[in-house]
């Protein structure tokens, strides 16, 4: 029966076309601190080039920012838009990951100019969170995050390929 289910999983439309297939790369690793506690240290990253969509309130949206708690890797998905400024990221932080859980100590991230703003160094200053900012164009150095990107992508397009094979007229927020 196994056999049959693992000849089937391969063998299927949407995850034939849609996987992500990738080599581990080789080298030394600098990997970050594992933390003792969940809710101290999160990565995050912007899912980027999303299609338009638009809430029930009107707000469009065109990315998703993708906050994982590196302890319990517990995952935070807020819809944003591009032309979001740094404040506004700031509030939606506040009101998405902070109400709900604390004020992490440590916040590593790329070097996004929302991220390294005056805005966020005020905050991490009276806060006192470390924020971290990874190397510029080195996807793998925030490798909790990219990890988190990749399987979001990969499930979206699955759900996204599934429901037009199925004519449902759905898009990615709504899969959120």
């Amino acid at each position: 029966m196994k056999a049959d289910i693992t000849k089937y999983c391969n063998r299927c439309i949407v995850c034939c076309r849609c996987n992500d297939y990738y080599h581990k790369r080789r080298g030394l690793l600098k990997p970050l601190p594992v933390m003792s506690d969940k809710f101290v240290a999160i990565s995050c990253d912007f899912i980027t080039n999303l299609k338009e969509v638009e809430d029930d309130n009107g707000n469009v949206y065109n990315q998703i920012w993708v906050i994982v708690d590196r302890f319990s890797k517990y995952v935070t998905l807020i819809p944003t838009h591009n032309t979001y400024k740094s404040e506004d990221l700031y509030n939606l932080f506040m009101s998405n990951y902070v109400k709900y859980f604390c004020v992490p100590r440590e916040i590593t991230s790329d070097r996004d100019s929302k991220l390294t703003s005056k805005v966020w160094r005020t905050f991490a200053d009276k806060m006192k969170v470390k924020l971290n900012f990874t190397s510029a164009d080195h996807q793998q150095a925030n490798g909790q995050a990219e990890i988190v990107i990749r399987a979001i992508k990969n499930t979206l397009r699955k759900l996204l390929l599934d429901d037009k094979i199925n004519d449902l007229d759905k898009n990615w927020y709504e899969h959120l």
